[in-house]
């Protein structure tokens, strides 16, 4: 990770438009965090292997869940289904169950971020067709390659996952 930040992740810009400006204008103090309440989406196949994007900035990089931020008036699952499909091209029918919320806590664009995130997963017994988009304009971090991760690689690669407890949640997925 790039000394620029202290982060567990950095998030898309688009969705932190809203909390940003509100930075800018005023509306919040400048030494307060800004709260922000987002979702990701695990999609497991069928030989337990799970979906994750690679993020890159210029000075850092990491694989993810595909996710992002609860528009107004949305739903979370109406939102994870949103962003797996804006991000991979990926559509699911089946309900998503949750695994639960994690907190994370970054620094992006000069402003600290608490965020939470809840956590879905769909089983799908087939790996579906992954479509990335055009990537959004800088400073955003760009997705530029996905890519089926077992549990096993999770647990032994030194890449940055997030969210960081991933690899607990899918275990408690699986055996449960």
């Amino acid at each position: 990770m790039g000394s620029s930040s202290s982060h567990e992740c950095l998030c898309d810009p688009r969705d932190t438009v809203c909390a940003m400006q509100e930075a800018r204008d005023g509306s919040r103090g400048r030494d307060e965090s800004i709260s922000r309440e987002s979702v990701r989406l695990a999609v497991l196949s069928a030989d337990r292997s799970v979906l994750l994007l690679r993020a890159v900035l210029p000075e850092e990089e990491w694989w993810e869940l595909p996710g992002g931020g609860i528009e107004p008036g949305e739903s979370p699952v109406a939102a994870a289904l949103r962003e797996l499909k804006e991000e991979t091209g990926i559509e699911i029918s089946a309900r998503p169950e949750s695994l639960g919320t994690v907190a994370t806590e970054f620094v992006w664009n000069e402003r600290h971020y608490l965020q939470n995130e809840e956590v879905f997963l769909v089983r799908d017994t087939t790996r579906p067709r992954v479509t990335l988009p055009p990537s959004d304009a800088p400073p955003a971090a760009r997705h530029v390659e996905w890519r089926w991760w077992t549990l096993r690689e999770l647990g032994e690669t030194v890449a940055q996952i997030h969210p960081p407890q991933l690899l607990s949640l899918l275990r408690a997925a699986v055996v449960g």
